[in-house]
């Protein structure tokens, strides 16, 4: 798939990094969607084998694909999928910092989009404000929602729960559409948002905050202009194909409602006396009891929205003359040691950059661009400044 940019890349370019592993119409959604969204590049680590994703992901002409097998990890695979994120996005973070046009990463989820004013995001000067937040919007969620066009991508019609008030949480406690006037009663994932970082070696990006590299939050900037948009059990049929999954990864942990929600899931899936047809009947009867929105309420409270279109028209720009350097940066990410990415002080990617430029087969375009981001990089992990001259 190739698209025709609408915007030279010098204006600033966006990029996303996932981790992922989904089933391939997922895939392909999730694609198009953050494509259309404003996004020029999106970087996809596949967390386990799946050919038919791989092929379609690399045949997407603004999206890096990495497999992340043993080879990638060198026996140091973090066992929590938290972990695998963190490494991955910050892997990211480094690999763009040599590259100036790459004004904003935000690390998503398979099943988000963001939902921004483009150049609202563009025009923020990232050396007063180096990270950002951006609002979540949950998708409500129908048994039977309106079927999609499958043909091409059009921007979403959906209605979202956006972030309620106070009163009106208390309002829909009463009105029986919530169990308690608690956003985490409200929405069934995440209620803090996404985070996102102009990259740079000095901060260290998370899924929902950015910290310094003494472990300090950083400071978030927000608008109502940008959001993103959680496509999270839009469906009965996505329920039931999301909380299976989730049923069988091992290790795999939630909190509050969603951890009983999968135990639940567990119990009905591990249940020997009962057959495939009987499972999915209980697990529908699952989504009835704990996900399925009252749309007819929400609408009435006013608490939910429609993204604007204009903000979902965008032909990416792809990474332009970078993307031959960052494809060679990210071969050389890619085969080393993975602990500069974990985000500890004493792991800083300051000395990997180091090493990198020591090797004598790095070309000079390369090396230039490490030496421009060690000099302008507040501290490594010595804790020494680096005020100019020569980078060490």
């Amino acid at each position: 798939m190739t698209l025709q940019a609408n915007r030279p890349p010098e204006n600033g370019l966006i990029c996303t990094v996932t981790t992922l592993w989904d089933s391939l119409p997922n895939v392909k959604n999730f694609v198009a969607r953050n494509l259309a969204a404003g996004v020029d590049h999106m970087f996809v680590f596949l967390d386990a084998p799946a050919p038919d994703v791989r092929e379609y992901l690399t045949a997407v002409d603004q999206v890096t694909v990495v497999r992340t097998g043993p080879e990638f990890w060198q026996g140091l695979r973090p066992p929590r999928l938290n972990g695998r994120q963190l490494t991955n996005a910050n892997l990211v973070n480094a690999l763009l910092a040599p590259f100036e046009r790459v004004q904003w990463l935000f690390s998503i989820d398979g099943d988000e989009c963001l939902d921004i004013d483009r150049d609202e995001l563009l025009a923020t000067d990232p050396s007063e404000h180096p990270a950002v937040l951006l609002s979540v919007r949950e998708v409500v969620s129908r048994a039977q929602p309106p079927r999609r066009r499958v043909d091409r991508v059009e921007p979403p019609t959906d209605q979202f729960k956006r972030i309620p008030t106070e009163d009106e949480l208390a309002l829909l406690a009463l009105l029986g559409v919530i169990d308690k006037p608690d956003v985490g009663h409200y929405f069934r994932g995440y209620t803090t948002g996404k985070a996102g970082v102009h990259p740079t070696l000095d901060l260290r990006l998370g899924l929902h905050q950015v910290w310094d590299r003494t472990e300090q939050a950083v400071p978030l900037l927000t608008s109502p202009g940008w959001n993103v948009l959680h496509y999270d059990c839009w469906s009965s049929d996505e329920f039931v194909r999301k909380w299976s999954a989730n049923a069988t990864v091992r290790g795999a942990k939630f909190r509050g409602p969603r951890e009983r929600l999968r135990r639940a899931a567990v119990a009905i899936l591990d249940n020997p006396s009962t057959d495939e047809a009987h499972k999915r009947r209980l697990l529908l009867r699952l989504y009835e009891a704990t996900t399925a929105d009252d749309v007819e309420q929400l609408e009435e409270a006013g608490v939910l929205v429609s993204p604007l279109q204009e903000h979902h028209r965008y032909q990416p720009c792809g990474l332009g003359s970078d993307h031959d350097a960052i494809h060679r940066l990210l071969a050389l990410f890619s085969a080393a040691d993975k602990k500069p990415f974990w985000g500890r002080y004493d792991d800083h990617p300051g000395t990997l950059f180091q090493e990198l430029r020591r090797e004598e087969d790095l070309d000079s375009d390369l090396a230039d661009r490490l030496g421009a981001v060690l000099k302008r990089t507040v501290t490594l992990p010595t804790g020494a400044p680096l005020a100019g001259g020569d980078v060490p």
